[in-house]
Order: C-alpha cells, then structure tokens, then sequence
C-alpha cells in the first residue's frame, strides 16, 4: 500500500490491515484513538504521521518488518511475530505500550535509537522476546523523579541472551532528564588485566538531565555463556571512562550490582584485580644531586643501580586512621618511585598513604586519597603533599626526613646513642645507623641527625 499525496484516516476502533508493505511518501497517515494499522511487512514513513497515544500498531507475520519514522510518533506498539522481528532503519518514538506478544520476536535497534514517552510502558520482555540493543543505538526511558528503570534489552549475536538492566536512580533535580541503554555481548575492552574471574558482557549507560546523579545499577547475565573463571568471585563495576568505580560492588545469582555517580559509563563484572598505587617519594639523607644513592647496592644488599631501598607503605581508613587497612613492602628507586598493589577490595575506599622507612621519620600524605584501581600519588612535588607539611626540601624535590634510626616516630638522643655505638665499630654493610647510604657508618651520618634533632623533627598526623 502506498499514500502519494492522500491522507489515511483510521477512525477509533476499526482496524486497517496491511498484508506487506506500507509506503507513505506524501500526505499524510491518521490513527485516531483507539483505531488500529496492522502490517506484515515493512512500514515506510517519508511524509506526515499522526498516531494518538492511544492507537496501536500491530506487526505480524514471519518475516522481519523494517520501520523508517522519518521524525514520527507511534502509540502503542505490539510485536505479535513468529521467529521475526522489527528492525529500525532509523529512530523510534513510543508514547504508548511496547507490547512483545509473539514467539521470539523482537525490535532491533542497530545503529538507531528507540526512546519511550513519558507515559509508556513495556510488556511480554523476557526469554526471547525483547529489545536487541547490541548496535550503537541505545533504549532510552524518560524519568522525572527518584524511581527505577527496567530496560529490556539483549543480544542476539550468536543465540537469544536476554540481559535486562536496572537501574534506581535519585537525583536532586531532574530536567528532560533520560537514561539510555545498549550492551556489548563482548569483555569490557579496559577490564583491569590481574582479573582471571569476570562477565564477557557489559552495558553502556548515558543519562542525561539528571542533577546529583546516582544510580543503583543490576545487570543480569547468562551464566552459561558470559562467564569466565569462577563465578561466585564476579561483582558488579562500572568504568567512567578513566577508572573502575566498585562502590556497593556486589553479586547475587545471575545479576552483578554496582553505583554509579558518573552520567556516562560502561558496567560490567568481574573479580577485582589488585590495585595499583604509582608512587613517589624521596629520602633526605640518600639524595645524591637529583637522584638518590643505590643504598642497596652500596651496602653488599641485593639491588642494582637503578634501586634505592625498602619501604613499606601502609593505607589507613580515612575515618579510623590508626586501622591499618592494607600494606605493601617493595624497593623505592633511586629517582623515588614505587609501584605499589593492593587488594583489589582497596578500590573504592579513602586511605591515608604512610610510607615507613629504617632510619626516616614516618610520613602520611595530608589528606585521604580516594583509591580507584590505577593511582597516582607523588609526596615530592610539594611540602603539602605530606600531613603538616612534614617535609624537607633537596634541590627540586621535598624528602621524608632522614634520623628516626630506632623508629621511635622522632629524631632524639635515643638515636644518636646508636649512631654513636655503630661509629665506634666502624660499620661497613646495611645498618640503619647509615644515613646517608653510602654502605658505611661516618660523621656524615651524625651531621643528619644533629640537624634534624636540633630542628625537633617527629611524626604529624591525624
């Protein structure tokens, strides 16, 4: 059936049937409440349509229907297929009811959008009947205030997956705001490379209007095609383009649950990988120019060139800092940095960094850090860096003070009698009493700690 140039009125309750094709390409096409267009085979628009909320286009038959709005509204929509389904050639308004109500039948989005009116709602989803949002298009849902969306999408690449996702979203203020949804039945391509146990499904997120956004997000999976390693390990992440967010992180059957404040992510599951802290710090007595010595190499320990020494480095909660939450014990290098992991449980909290050393005064960086699984944190840039400005300054860098020898969190006498006795011996080798890491003990060592005891240096934090 093609309309050039007429107009066709389907009047409230009669039904117009279609048994192929329907074509308007001038004019225009009118369902009145409560009347019915029933087509088998494609539906072309290229002109005018004006469908009331309250009309319902019905597709049938075996074959797919292929839908070009060309800007228009639909009311209601029913997918009464057998094996088939409707595929759109652009995007698609429903203000009305999406009904899936045949056999494996579904509406494929590719490259397009389907976004549902403020009033509309979906029924039948489930098993085979759903929204194939796997395409670049996303199924978007209006929302106006704290409440949860269901978006009933799936993938059918290989066989029928349906994996629908919720989401409980509040927000402070809410304007035209939308939340768009499609999905990858694919790895998510940053999932953190220390994890063995996770989803090769992921879903792509976008809301838009939403002030203070927060968003409680369930994301059901098939377990016996989306699963690698281990699945009771799995817990719900989501990646805002830079990090991995596993706040409220969670597992439960099929679903793996998350927040996410950031309006823009992808979602997945996966066992946490261990975190990783880049860090960069300096010890005072070691800096030889703009490096430190090879401590270790100087003093017969096992190290190259390019290491310093060792160092712990502690994460402390943020509300409990005295709780000792994790550690790490490595080799600084001789231009000061580290690389430290964690479990991968640390992402998502607040810690306090503090670094520990033989014979430095035990630092904690000034604030909390928030961890993710990739972080950055250098206590050489500036005094700032440390709690109480607890730093001193060689050349371009600012260094952990060198002198609490008995680790006793000050530089004291209590130090000097040590230095004093290991002097005596004329020590040769890795001591804590070598200040200055050349690999022996000297007055080079005591003209350190002199400095600093006369300066009262000790231990600032919370």
């Amino acid at each position: 059936m093609v309309n050039q140039g007429g107009t066709i009125t389907v009047k409230s309750g009669a039904t117009l049937v279609v048994e192929s094709n329907l074509t308007n390409t001038t004019g225009s096409i009118v369902l009145e409440s409560g009347a019915t267009l029933e087509i088998t085979g494609n539906f072309t628009n290229q002109a005018t349509m004006n469908f009331n909320a309250a009309s319902e286009v019905i597709f049938t038959g075996s074959s797919n229907s292929q839908v070009t709005s060309s800007g228009g509204t639909f009311g209601k929509v029913r997918v009464d297929k057998t094996s088939a389904n409707v595929v759109l050639a652009d995007d698609m308004i429903i203000n009305g009811q999406l009904n899936f109500a045949g056999t494996n039948a579904k509406v494929v989005l590719g490259g397009n959008d389907l976004t549902m009116g403020s009033s509309s709602s979906v029924a039948g989803a489930g098993g085979s009947n759903y929204v194939v949002a796997t395409g670049s298009g996303r199924f978007i849902k209006p929302i106006s205030a704290n409440s949860t969306l269901t978006f009933e999408v799936g993938d059918n690449d290989v066989s029928t997956n349906y994996s629908p996702l919720s989401a409980a979203i509040t927000g402070s203020g809410y304007s035209s705001a939308t939340v768009g949804v499609n999905l990858v039945n694919a790895v998510h391509p940053n999932k953190p490379g220390t994890s063995s146990d996770y989803l090769t499904r992921y879903w792509n997120v976008l809301a838009g209007g939403i002030t203070g956004y927060s968003a409680n997000l369930t994301g059901t999976y098939i377990a016996g095609n989306d699963v690698v390693g281990t699945q009771s390990l799995i817990d719900g992440a989501s990646y805002n383009g830079a990090d991995w967010d596993y706040t409220n992180a969670a597992h439960s059957g099929s679903t793996v649950s998350s927040t996410a404040t950031n309006t823009d992510i992808g979602f997945t599951g996966f066992k946490k990988g261990d975190v990783v802290l880049n860090l960069t710090a300096y010890i005072e007595g070691y800096m030889d120019g703009g490096s430190m010595r090879p401590v270790l190499q100087n003093s017969g320990e096992t190290g190259t060139g390019t290491q310093c020494d060792n160092l712990t480095v502690e994460l402390r909660n943020a509300t409990a800092p005295y709780a000792l939450a994790h550690t790490f014990d490595g080799i600084i290098n001789t231009n000061g940095t580290m690389t430290c992991t964690y479990p991968g449980a640390a992402s998502g909290n607040s810690y306090y960094i503090v670094l520990k050393h033989r014979n430095a005064v035990e630092t904690w960086s000034a604030s909390p850090v928030l961890f993710g699984s990739t972080n950055n944190y250098s206590f050489a840039s500036g005094s700032a860096q440390a709690y109480g400005d607890n730093m001193v300054q060689k050349g371009s860098v600012w260094c952990l003070y060198s002198g609490d020898i008995n680790n006793d969190e000050e530089v004291n006498p209590g130090d000097y009698t040590l230095w004093v006795i290991s002097n005596a011996n004329g020590d040769i080798g890795y001591y804590d009493t070598d200040l200055d890491g050349d690999g022996e003990v000297t007055p080079g060592d005591y003209t350190i700690w002199v400095i600093n005891n006369g300066l009262g240096v000790f231990v600032l934090k919370p």
